[in-house]
């Protein structure tokens, strides 16, 4: 949702893999119906997502594209929200992966090296009883020199230039959050806790199988990749 800046990057990413099995993306762009009345310029910047997917998928690149955004097809009601979209996701890739194959979790705006998808399989491989993966992650700084990102700066909306200060409140924030999330693992791992691990939608990966074995995920608004893990 709203995320035509940055999908691009996110979708480069996925296209330079490089891994020895096929990859199927499949991505859903979404928002409330109610959005058309309230939100327009997501709306527009989703129409525009959608038509570039199409675009792409054109020309070859191994994509389903799920619609939930155009009008009359956004959430209603209560269904609504990233938990929701990413159960629609799961139970699209469920329709047509065996088994043994893996789903891999990420946002629209995830950077991933070219061997990620790689070392996903050869974790999994090396660890045949492990029933899911919270990957390890991090939040670059909003802040840092350009040049410096691991996998490239994201695309920017265009003419925007964060100021000095925005880069500052954006970066504090961030590494607040980080922070937390460190230090709740540290202490998981400190009292011997099963569930010692963080979990963001965006860092987790799963066997077909044990997703179907407990009979899918609950599609909260928030937090629906922690109670999945769990």
């Amino acid at each position: 949702m709203d995320e035509a800046d940055y999908l691009p990057s996110t979708m480069a990413d996925l296209f330079a893999q490089q891994i020895d099995r096929p990859v199927h993306i499949h991505v859903c762009v979404n928002q409330p119906e109610d959005y058309w009345q309230t939100h327009p310029d997501i709306c527009e910047n989703n129409r525009q997502t959608l038509q570039w997917l199409h675009k792409l998928k054109a020309s070859g690149r191994p994509l389903h594209i799920i619609d939930r955004s155009s009008r009359g097809y956004g959430w209603k009601g209560k269904q609504r929200g990233v938990g929701m979209a990413r159960k629609t996701l799961f139970q699209s890739i469920l329709e047509k992966a065996s088994d043994q194959d893996l789903i891999v979790s990420l946002d629209a705006d995830t950077h991933v090296g070219p061997d990620y998808l790689q070392h996903l399989v050869e974790s999994f491989q090396a660890h045949p009883e492990a029933l899911a993966m919270a990957v390890p992650y991090y939040h670059p700084l909003s802040g840092d020199r350009l040049e410096n990102w691991p996998f490239g700066p994201p695309t920017l909306r265009p003419g925007y230039i964060p100021s000095d200060k925005d880069q500052e409140i954006a970066d504090r924030a961030i590494l607040r959050y980080e922070i937390y999330m460190r230090c709740y693992h540290l202490n998981m791992l400190r009292i011997a806790s099963p569930y010692a691990f963080t979990a963001l939608g965006s860092a987790i990966a799963f066997r077909c199988r044990s997703y179907r074995r407990i009979g899918g995920m609950i599609p909260a608004q928030s937090g629906e990749d922690f109670y999945l893990m769990q």
